[in-house]
């Protein structure tokens, strides 16, 4: 069983390692992309977890929901990738 921890983890790495930081942002779809299409509505609901907490920013760039990480909290960021990623999430 996955739990939301780890989807987020997921999120916040996939979003690290494409250097989503800042100002550089991505469409929300694109986070998505990589994981079944089952876990869609779960991985919006935890990116406006992550909101909530201030590790994500929603941008809003030509009519499609943008995001990226809040480059002022990366140290935590990086501390929560590490306690709950696992590379084996969606195999």
């Amino acid at each position: 069983m996955i739990t939301d921890e780890q989807i987020k983890a997921w999120i916040l790495n996939k979003m690290r390692s494409h250097r989503f930081i800042g100002g550089r942002h991505t469409d929300v779809k694109n986070i998505r992309k990589g994981a079944p299409q089952k876990y869609y509505d779960i991985i919006d609901k935890q990116l406006e977890e992550l909101r909530k907490v201030g590790m994500v920013v929603f941008y809003v760039k030509a009519g499609a929901k943008h995001v990226s990480l809040n480059q002022h909290m990366l140290r935590e960021i990086n501390e929560f990738i590490r306690k709950n990623y696992t590379e084996m999430i969606f195999r």
